[in-house]
């Protein structure tokens, strides 16, 4: 959590845009496809640790949440020099969504064998 909260919590280190509250809400891959990219392997880890923390579902709906959370700091928190975009919101779950998938099959390919 702390490599997502230092990649999208901190101020931008680009050239300062308009001081306002800017949001993209058009679903494209956009300008920069390497981006949504990014947005959904920074989340994996995340979706792959909640599935074994304990309780798990609230672990999970925490990664779930996130996205939403850090869009809207970003949106709201002019002094971060960041934007919200709902495709890095979509991004962002969809990499929880693989790190629980990848969770899952991890947990059926190591599962202990019952022993006679």
């Amino acid at each position: 959590m702390g490599v997502v909260i230092a990649a999208t919590l901190t101020p931008s280190p680009y050239a300062a845009f308009e001081p306002q509250v800017t949001c993209k809400f058009a679903f494209t891959l956009g300008e920069v496809p390497k981006e949504r990219l990014t947005n959904v392997l920074l989340f994996v880890p995340l979706g792959l640790v909640s599935w074994f923390a304990t309780p798990r579902w609230f672990w999970v709906g925490l990664a779930v949440v996130a996205p939403f959370l850090i869009e809207a700091a970003q949106g709201l928190i002019v002094a971060m020099n960041r934007g919200c975009d709902v495709m890095d919101v979509a991004a962002n779950v969809l990499g929880v969504a693989v790190g629980v998938g990848l969770a899952v099959i991890a947990r059926q390919l190591w599962k202990p064998t019952p022993t006679q």
